[in-house]
């Protein structure tokens, strides 16, 4: 929209646009809730909408739940690398539905991706060398993932407002 009227702000001259929500992510999302119902085919169609247009790749072909978790899981970093802190709360949604979402392991569990070091890759500005290294930046080639990450502690002077107020005051899990 070139001249949005009336304006979103009173006296603001600029024109503003909001991306309430990518087409890919969308897509992803829509991806994701097919794979929870089972539905194998739709979920595999959603994905390829980003795969093929965004990607320029070839289609995914995944026929099996467990194959089309992985190409999921997949294009999902390639589609949101840029997204703020998407991965990271991906990997915790996937933990909670566990299955092939979390490499077979228990709803719930330790989430794998999260439980092993991190690997970063680098490429020449030529594109004609490439170097693929463990990251050990902040002690991360020791991290331990544990359950109790799945939720933030909460805040004690929270904790002690509702207990003046005889409410169940609890902290979460392992904090």
């Amino acid at each position: 929209m070139e001249n949005p009227e009336p304006r979103a702000y009173f006296d603001c001259l600029v024109q503003l646009h909001y991306v309430m929500c990518r087409t890919g992510e969308a897509y992803m999302n829509l991806a994701e809730a097919y794979l929870l119902k089972h539905d194998v085919t739709n979920a595999v169609k959603a994905l390829n909408a980003t795969r093929v247009k965004h990607g320029k790749i070839a289609p995914s072909t995944a026929t099996t739940e467990e194959a089309a978790w992985a190409d999921y899981i997949r294009e999902r970093r390639v589609e949101m690398a840029n997204e703020n802190g998407d991965i990271y709360f991906s990997y915790l949604r996937w933990g909670k539905y566990g299955g092939y979402a979390n490499h077979g392991r228990e709803a719930g569990d330790i989430i794998y991706d999260l439980d092993r070091p991190v690997y970063k890759m680098e490429i020449s500005r030529d594109r004609s060398q490439m170097l693929v290294n463990q990251l050990t930046l902040l002690g991360s080639a020791q991290r331990q993932f544990t359950t109790k990450r799945y939720l933030f502690p909460i805040a004690q002077s929270f904790l002690d407002k509702r207990e003046a107020y005889d409410l169940d005051h609890q902290q979460n899990e392992g904090w």
